[in-house]
């Protein structure tokens, strides 16, 4: 599709042609005086611009927001006077929506994202400002409509990086897995996931290179050629945008700035001439995408701020840019010196940047929410363009947003000087051989994991002491650092005795749209199904081969199989690619790889004689001289492969599933997916003997032929009995939290607190969560990357060892180690380590293909055009100041305030992504008034199994506590009446119901 100045105005016509000669002249490398940016340098410039209307700037979790009434705009001078033209009019007609534009290196071609009236998704275009035509780049109409097209930018080749969320590659191989193929959404369960894609304008081929289960967007190419954009890094209670970096070809993707700074959200990044980055840092909502213009140190800095390089207030590697005497900040708090979005900063040698700006109101209007808080209002995001000037901090307006609508997105039409142009990165060189059809790994192709030493650690110390319980220790040398060369040495104690024993590999099963968010479970982890294992060498090296193209996350293993942390980043592999890293998060460029010289390559244990090379590590060795390792086994198995057992070797271990006389995990294609009903459950309800006279105790003669469960004495009327039970209840009756089992909610929410007859406690006033029922500490821990089967208390007890759970948690007289066999302990262990869901297999067999079951859902036939007139405005209205997005960097660090635990129902303004995480909330669409959706907000707290906060009865006396439900009001013109309405219409019109 191609247009050639039809439509187009002559005064666009004259001002293209005006602007052709200014390319040609100016801007291509020496112009006038012999100066490298010729007429430009040190003067004004043409620009482009996205105008929008207000409602179409989201939230950084916002991936596609459509608004009709978006164009691309032109300047031919950045001075405010000068008129600005509308340059894609023809197409939209007022219509249609424009977005993320960029500039060639040459200067002369603005690529932007634009959706006309009559598409359905947003498309890659280009504007041609010497040809002066406009084209879509994707010319086959099936091949632009797969998915929504955003943020496109040039690669040095020719090629365009850009984020969508057609998922190009995991859409095609869900197919060869036998799976109905599906868009999935992000780990908010809200909108389909927008990861990297590149196309080639000449050969018209579109692959995807990330492969994150929440958003990848903002892509900017660097001057080495890498890839730099904002990756939605959201596992468990990790919820942020740190930056991330890859090859155009998707290999050596890894985290470059920000896992552990000030903030929540780094967006916008763009390289500055010195390297650094220019970016916006901003929360997870509430600001319109926009905060504070900062400078990153990436070149030298990880993170801003270093414990060990320095005072904790000491960061030097990240600058806010401070324009004016008033607070511009990063937070959801009021700004008094406005906010920034899309910086731009300028490659002509004047140290100046294009920027949208919003001032604060000079009267800001202020108002007091439902939980009795005052909020300053920052009024409308109605953005205009100024320039800022980093020498002498001013900045001067370019063009002002008039209309109601936003203008952001500024793009210099400068063209860069050779030097500055990015370096081509040619696709890598990867092994034929393992770009092939692999059943057994779940996909197509296979790349290897290849980690150094597990010892090897960030500042976080996450394979150290805080992992560690009493008793574990790791040998340090001189320097306080791991001694690798002890623990390789089969003549000292701390080869038997080390820690890091097997690696565990899981992948995310990713969310389909519809699926019932109380299926998941009370977890903040989605779907994982783990994929198998490998064990850990003496030195802390591991190398193994995983599915390409999918998410993946790895975690270390005790020596029972119980990892020390759970992994709350996805990582990923391109077919035949080698990842080589040092260790687990490893510091780099701040101190020297643990692994290396002269410990690497001196392997003092080896029985084998094999032959090693200089540097090294044990598991290079092993996998060279034994071409049998490093595959993933289903057992978690070690082989005593470097020292007799005379000599201080450990002995030979497999812990397997054969002991289980329950149903297995282990799905027809060998992965292992575990459902707590399922597989959890069973073993609750399994009979068994009475091996420590547990029967006996609870009122059963433990004889032959009786019924001898953990329910036996975990049950309700053993509330009374709390020497027996500990007031736990594993029975599996279908009445937790939305049609859960009792004893899920019990395990992961935590037993109710009673009185002396058993009786729950009635509820109490918190003054965050409002009215609540008292829990005991949950026996199940899961949430942060510290959270393991090792810190949850049911571990505790199934292994009778103190580990690291909480020290109010203390092991009981009852040894429950000889109750439960070693596969049962491996199977609970497990279930906890990957997030303890309560399901993880969405998917039945139906017709020879694997489809999501329809239970699961809860979107079939429900009206998201009704949603949007009568039930949307009312969410937004009545619940929207609890249920949105919050961040959290977990470990402690950088909490936001604002962050609601297991709060997935989370709404920002979005119609596509309030709808689907609304239906999300529909337990029964035959039965709407019992649906969560409406039967947590009318909680009166008098059933403890709907918890829900309340809200104050007048929120601006600050003197009345009185609280009520949130939608205490129930009659038909009410927010709950309309809620109710729009489910039955859909139940109405449901055959099934």
């Amino acid at each position: 599709m191609e247009i050639k100045g039809k439509g187009l105005t002559q005064s666009v016509i004259a001002l293209v042609s005006a602007l052709a000669i200014l390319i040609v002249t100016g801007c291509g490398g020496a112009g006038s005086g012999g100066e490298e940016q010729g007429v430009i340098i040190n003067g004004d410039f043409a620009l482009v611009y996205a105008e929008r209307n207000m409602n179409a700037l989201g939230n950084p979790t916002d991936g596609v927001r459509f608004s009709p009434g978006g164009d691309l705009f032109i300047k031919s001078v950045s001075a405010p006077l000068t008129d600005s033209t509308n340059l894609t009019s023809s197409y939209t007609q007022g219509a249609g929506d424009v977005s993320d534009p960029d500039v060639n290196f040459e200067g002369n071609k603005v690529v932007f994202a634009m959706r006309g009236p009559n598409d359905s998704t947003f498309n890659i275009w280009e504007y041609d400002l010497l040809a002066n035509t406009m084209q879509r780049l994707i010319e086959d109409d099936d091949l632009a409509s797969r998915g929504n097209d955003v943020d496109p930018t040039y690669l040095p080749d020719g090629r365009i990086v850009f984020s969508s969320d057609r998922q190009e590659t995991t859409y095609r191989k869900m197919a060869d897995e036998n799976v109905a193929p599906y868009k999935y959404l992000d780990e908010y369960e809200r909108e389909r996931s927008i990861v990297l894609h590149t196309f080639d304008p000449l050969t018209q081929e579109v692959k995807q290179i990330s492969f994150n289960q929440s958003h990848d967007r903002n892509a900017t190419v660097l001057r080495t050629g890498e890839i730099l954009y904002a990756r939605w890094d959201h596992v468990a209670n990790r919820n942020h945008f740190p930056l991330f970096i890859t090859n155009p070809d998707g290999t050596g993707l890894f985290v470059e700035y920000g896992a552990f700074s000030p903030g929540n959200s780094f967006l916008h990044p763009r390289e500055m001439p010195d390297g650094r980055i220019m970016t916006t840092l901003m929360p997870l909502s509430g600001t319109n995408e926009a905060g504070a213009v900062m400078i990153v140190n990436t070149q030298d800095f990880t993170d801003a701020c270093h414990p060990n390089s320095g005072p904790s207030s000491d960061c030097r590697g990240q600058k806010k840019i401070q324009l004016t005497n008033l607070s511009v900040n990063f937070t959801r708090d009021f700004a008094p010196g406005g906010r920034f979005t899309t910086p731009y900063p300028l490659w002509d040698g004047t140290n100046r940047a294009l920027v949208a700006f919003k001032p604060a109101p000079p009267n800001p209007t202020t108002f007091i929410n439902a939980e009795g808080e005052t909020v300053i209002d920052q009024g409308t995001p109605n953005y205009s363009i100024y320039m800022m000037d980093l020498d002498n901090e001013t900045m001067r307006p370019v063009q002002l947003a008039t209309n109601g609508k936003a203008l952001i997105d500024p793009i210099p039409i400068i063209a860069r000087s050779l030097s500055d142009v990015p370096t081509i990165i040619n696709d890598k060189f990867l092994d034929p051989a393992m770009i092939v059809e692999d059943n057994s790994l779940g996909g197509e192709g296979i790349g290897v994991m290849n980690v150094r030493s597990v010892y090897d650690t960030d500042f976080l110390d996450i394979m150290g002491d805080r992992v560690l319980a009493q008793g574990e220790t790791i040998p340090v040398d001189a320097n306080g650092k791991p001694d690798l060369a002890a623990m390789k040495d089969p003549n000292n104690p701390a080869f038997v005795n080390r820690v890091a024993r097997f690696v565990r590999v899981t992948r995310a099963i990713p969310t389909p749209p519809g699926m019932r968010m109380d299926t998941i479970g009370e977890s903040n982890y989605e779907m994982q199904e783990i994929l198998g294992y490998t064990q850990v060498e003496p030195d802390g090296s591991f190398r193994v081969k995983v599915p390409a193209d999918t998410s993946i996350a790895m975690a270390v293993l005790d020596s029972q199989g119980r990892a020390f942390q759970s992994h709350t980043n996805w990582l990923q592999v391109r077919p035949g690619e080698i990842r080589t890293c040092n260790g687990c998060h490893s510091p780099r460029g701040e101190t020297a790889p643990l692994n290396t010289l002269p410990v690497a390559g001196n392997h003092t244990a080896n029985i084998n004689s094999w032959d090693v090379l200089v540097g090294e590590t044990m598991a290079d060795t092993r996998n060279r001289n034994d071409s049998t390792t490093g595959e993933l086994t289903q057992n978690i198995t070690y082989t005593p492969i470097w020292a007799a057992l005379s000599i201080g070797g450990i002995q030979q271990t497999e812990i397997n599933y054969d002991e289980l006389d329950t149903p297995s995990p282990i799905t027809p294609n060998g992965q292992i997916r575990i459902n707590y009903e399922d597989h959890i459950q069973p073993i609750w309800d399994k009979s068994r003997a009475d091996v420590v006279g547990m029967c006996a105790n609870a009122g059963s003669t433990g004889g032959a032929g009786d019924e001898c469960t953990c329910v036996s004495c975990h049950n309700n009327p053993q509330l009374l009995n709390a020497s027996i039970s500990a007031g736990l209840t594993l029975e599996g009756g279908l009445n937790g939290l939305g049609g859960r089992m009792i004893s899920y909610d019990q395990l992961l929410m935590g037993t109710f607190q009673t009185d002396s007859n058993g009786v729950p406690l009635p509820p109490v006033l918190d003054e965050e969560e409002g009215l609540i029922f008292l829990r005991n500490e949950a026996l199940v821990n899961v949430g942060s990357s510290r959270q393991s089967s090792r810190s949850s208390h049911l571990t505790e007890t199934i292994f009778h060892t103190k580990l690291r759970a909480s020290a109010d948690h203390v092991i009981g007289s009852l040894d429950h180690s000889a109750i439960l066999t070693s596969s049962e302990k491996r199977l609970i262990s497990e279930w906890i380590d990957i997030g303890a869901q309560y399901i993880n297999d969405p998917f039945e067999l139906d017709n020879g293909v694997y489809k999501v079951k329809r239970n699961l859902l809860s979107n079939i036939g429900v009206d998201q055009s009704l949603f949007v007139s009568t039930v949307q405005p009312r969410l937004l209205e009545d619940c929207q100041s609890c249920h949105s997005p919050a961040g959290d960097r977990v470990d402690g660090l950088n909490n936001d305030p604002n962050s609601h635990e297991h709060n997935r129902f989370v709404l920002t303004g979005s119609p596509d992504g309030d709808f689907n995480v609304t239906i999300a909330m529909i337990n029964d669409l035959c039965s709407p008034a019992d649906s969560d959706l409406l039967l947590r907000p009318i909680s009166d707290n008098v059933a403890p199994n709907l918890p829900h906060p309340q809200i104050l009865v007048d929120p601006t006396d600050p003197l009345n506590t009185a609280t009520q439900p949130v939608l205490i009001d129930t009659s038909p013109n009410s927010t709950y009446g309309a809620i109710l309405n729009w489910i039955t219409v859909a139940a109405d019109n449901n055959p099934t119901c």
